[in-house]
């Protein structure tokens, strides 16, 4: 077997992929909008609540609107990891146009088409296409629009947080506690290299003269902390910043291994697991211009 070893070109990411947590949200949203859309153009909400059939339009539509509205927000959240507003918005604008609204309303079709040919009926010969299909568009740009307000929102969040003066808790300002001389200090998280377990213990190799230090928070709440684009979970035992991933090998089975400088202060293979592996690959090859 070849080894194609990777190196990797350290550059400064600029910001860190944004989580919206919005699923309580959607499912509100989603339950809305079928609820509008089965009865728009009817005869009254009032009458489609008494048609035994429309709950099983009721139905389709909701599931339709549901693969909807979970593919707006898989593509959004894909883009904004590589093509985020800021930094490379006309792509961006293109690509979120394309996947977010023009291919789910051409899904929207061939879905509505098939529903109409399973209950028996040419869809030709239903109001769809003149009062379901335009509002339905008008949706999927509503929450298009919803995710670029959101994202807005976001940045300004964060970027007011990082204002001097406005946070108060250390933790919150990107510093991680550490033990050191008996005492808790606080690290900013720009100093740490790598995290890592070893025996009983967390610890964090920093740049700061390659000193270690023992941390008490657990690593997945750690992970919590740090930015999502600078560091990555390589296995259960180690999060490692990208400057010192240095490259990786395959290691079999699928698995990579993960050149790490400086190396682990015991001597074991740095293995990335065959399931995270694509994800590992996509962050490590991700492209960003330098500061």
């Amino acid at each position: 077997m070849t080894e194609d070893k990777e190196v990797l070109v350290t550059r400064q990411v600029p910001h860190s992929a944004l989580r919206y947590n919005d699923w309580f949200f959607r499912l509100t949203l989603v339950l809305l909008v079928s609820v509008f859309v089965s009865t728009y153009g009817g005869t009254g909400m009032q009458d489609a609540f008494s048609d035994p059939e429309f709950y099983g339009e009721l139905a389709a539509t909701f599931v339709f609107t549901t693969l909807l509205a979970e593919w707006i927000n898989f593509v959004t959240c894909r883009l904004d990891r590589v093509y985020d507003w800021e930094r490379k918005g006309g792509v961006r604008l293109v690509l979120q146009v394309s996947l977010g609204i023009v291919i789910p309303a051409v899904a929207e079709v061939f879905l509505a088409v098939m529903w109409f040919r399973m209950i028996g009926t040419d869809i030709r010969e239903t109001n769809f296409i003149q009062y379901a299909f335009p509002l339905i568009v008008m949706l999927i740009a509503i929450f298009n629009m919803y995710y670029f307000t959101h994202y807005v929102y976001l940045q300004w969040k964060k970027k007011e947080e990082k204002r001097p003066g406005t946070v108060t808790d250390a933790s919150s300002a990107g510093e991680i506690p550490v033990y050191f001389g008996g005492n808790i200090q606080y690290l900013p998280a720009t100093d740490i290299l790598y995290a890592y377990r070893q025996g009983k213990y967390n610890y964090v190799k920093t740049s700061r003269q390659g000193e270690s230090y023992v941390i008490s928070l657990p690593l997945d709440e750690l992970e919590k902390r740090l930015d999502s684009l600078l560091f990555f979970r390589l296995n259960r035992q180690i999060i490692a910043h990208r400057t010192c991933c240095r490259g990786y090998i395959p290691a079999g089975y699928g698995k990579l291994q993960v050149d790490l400088s400086p190396p682990l202060p015991v001597e074991q293979p740095v293995l990335v697991s065959q399931k995270r592996a694509g994800a590992f690959r996509e962050w490590i090859d991700l492209k960003t211009p330098p500061a």
